[in-house]
């Protein structure tokens, strides 16, 4: 599938936290500012252990976010201890930090699922004053609106990203992500191993 672009979003570093053992936990808002875009404004939590920075979870509150890293840490983090629970812990000593910048937001993925459709976006870093990495998000629209559920580095993590998170606090509805993931599997389709 072609990655078409939708718009613009306004990324704001609203929290900095350094951690023990090296290495820096951020914590930025991303503001929508496009009309084609339907989903709300989220935060991100990333981890910079000095040599690169990386998207480990997403939220709609900064304490959402940092929650959503340190599980998924846990999960899959490497050597270091857990920074994300160091940062919640120091989260409310901290001053946040003034930078800012723009990202480019591409739909790479839209899967019609009961209900609504689950969408993919790349996150793609176009500034040189933000230091993380392209990420993706994964989106449940019911038809009403859109609301962002998980983020990884890869489409198919942000899925199973939001997967696990509407597993933990989702509402009535059947889990959209794991019907996305089934129809594709069932499709045979390979898209989400061409990111």
């Amino acid at each position: 599938m072609s990655e078409n672009m939708i718009g613009k979003a306004f990324v704001k570093e609203v929290l900095a936290v350094p951690v023990e053992g090296g290495g820096d936990v951020f914590v930025y808002e991303v503001e929508n500012r496009s009309d084609d875009l339907l989903f709300d404004n989220f935060y991100i939590a990333t981890f910079d252990d000095t040599s690169s920075e990386i998207v480990w979870g997403v939220g709609h509150s900064i304490k959402d976010a940092l929650e959503n890293a340190e599980r998924n840490w846990d999960r899959e983090g490497d050597e270091y201890p857990n920074p994300f629970r160091e940062a919640l812990e120091t989260m409310e000593k901290m001053e946040p930090e003034d930078l800012v910048g723009e990202v480019t937001v591409k739909e790479v993925l839209n899967v019609p699922v009961k209900d609504g459709n689950v969408f993919v976006y790349k996150i793609e870093n176009d500034n040189d004053n933000l230091l993380f990495q392209d990420f993706y998000i994964a989106t449940f629209d019911n038809l009403s609106n859109e609301v962002i559920w998980g983020a990884g580095t890869t489409p198919l993590d942000a899925i199973k990203d939001a997967e696990r998170n509407w597993d933990r606090e989702g509402d009535e509805y059947p889990n959209p992500f794991r019907e996305a993931l089934e129809n594709l599997n069932e499709e045979g389709n390979n898209v989400l191993f061409n990111y």
